[in-house]
C-alpha cells in the first residue's frame, strides 16, 4: 500500500517525513484559489497522477477510514466495476456536525445499497487505475468526481456504492461561519461543473431552478433517512441548521452556473 498526500502551503516537510515515514507528501502549488473547491480538486488530480498502484483510493483529512477499509477496498474490486464508493457515517455527536454531514454526505450512511450507482463520494471511493486512465483528459488538471464518473459511464463503466466500505467524518473544529462559506465553495464547484457539461440553455435552466435546490435536498435526505430509520432523531434535530446550509449550497450553485469557477486573480477559467 502506498500513502500518497498532497498538500500545498504547508512547511515543515522533513518533520513530517520523520514522523510518518511510510506517507509520501508531495509539495505542490495549486494555480485555483486559496480554501476553494477547485484547489482541493487541482490537489487530488495530482496524487491520482502519482499513484502507481492496480487500484487508487481516494479520501479526505476530514474522514477516519474503519479499520477494514482497505481489505474491503479490495475485495469489492474483484467485481469488474471501475470505480466504488463506500459508506460515510458521522464519528461526532453535535448538532452542527450532523447538519453538515446529513447536508452533505447523508446519502451514504448505512445501508447504502450495495452495486451499481449513479454517484459515489470522493471521500470515499476507489478506482481501478487502468479504466480511470481512460478518462485521464477529464482529471488530468482538476479531479472532480461529478465530472470523472460521468466519463467513466459515458464510456460504458459501471460505478457501484459497497456497505462494507466505511469512513466516519470527524469535523471537532467546524464553526457555523467557516461551514456556510464551505458549502457556498462546494456548491459553486457543483454549479460550475455541471453547467461545463450542459449547453448555454440547460444552464440557464438549472441558474433559474436553483432556488428550488434547497427543497429537493432537504427532500432527498428525509426520504433516505426515514426509509433507513436510523439516525431519524439526530436528522430532525439538526433540520435548523441543514435549512441554513443547504441556503448556502444553492446560492453557490446559482453563482456557478452563472459565473463559473473561482478564478484566482491573473488566471484564466481552467475547466477539465
Amino acid at each position: 500500500t502506498e500513502i500518497i498526500v498532497p498538500c500545498s502551503g504547508l512547511s515543515g516537510f522533513s518533520e513530517l517525513r520523520q514522523r510518518y515515514p511510510g506517507v509520501r507528501f508531495l509539495p505542490s502549488e495549486p494555480e485555483s484559489p486559496p480554501r476553494s473547491s477547485e484547489r482541493v480538486e487541482e490537489l487530488r488530480a495530482i496524487g491520482v497522477a502519482a499513484a502507481k498502484e492496480e487500484i487508487i483510493a481516494i479520501t479526505e483529512d476530514h474522514v477516519r477510514p474503519d479499520p477494514e477499509w482497505s481489505a474491503g477496498i479490495l475485495d469489492a474490486h474483484r467485481q469488474p466495476y471501475a470505480a466504488i464508493g463506500g459508506a460515510v457515517e458521522n464519528g461526532l455527536d453535535r448538532i452542527l456536525s450532523w447538519a453538515t454531514y446529513f447536508t452533505d454526505l447523508g446519502r451514504y450512511h448505512n445501508p447504502v445499497p450495495a452495486g451499481p450507482s449513479h454517484y459515489a463520494s470522493v471521500v470515499n471511493v476507489s478506482y481501478k487505475r487502468e479504466r480511470l486512465k481512460t478518462v485521464r483528459a477529464v482529471w488530468k488538471r482538476r479531479f472532480n468526481e461529478t465530472a470523472v464518473h460521468a466519463a467513466l459511464m459515458a464510456n460504458g463503466e459501471t460505478v457501484a456504492l459497497s456497505p462494507d466500505i466505511v469512513v466516519r467524518q470527524y469535523r471537532p473544529d467546524a464553526r457555523l461561519g467557516s461551514s456556510l462559506r464551505e458549502f457556498f465553495t462546494w456548491g459553486r464547484s457543483y454549479g460550475a461543473t455541471r453547467g461545463r457539461q450542459s449547453g448555454v440553455a440547460r444552464r440557464l435552466l438549472y441558474a433559474c431552478l436553483s432556488p428550488l435546490v434547497p427543497v429537493v435536498l432537504l427532500l432527498r435526505s428525509a426520504l433516505d433517512v426515514f426509509r433507513k430509520r436510523r439516525l431519524v432523531a439526530a436528522w430532525v434535530k439538526s433540520l435548523p441548521l441543514s435549512v441554513v446550509m443547504v441556503t448556502a449550497w444553492s446560492c453557490g450553485e446559482l453563482t456557478g452556473y452563472l459565473a463559473g469557477y473561482a478564478n484566482a486573480p491573473g488566471i484564466g477559467s481552467a475547466g477539465h
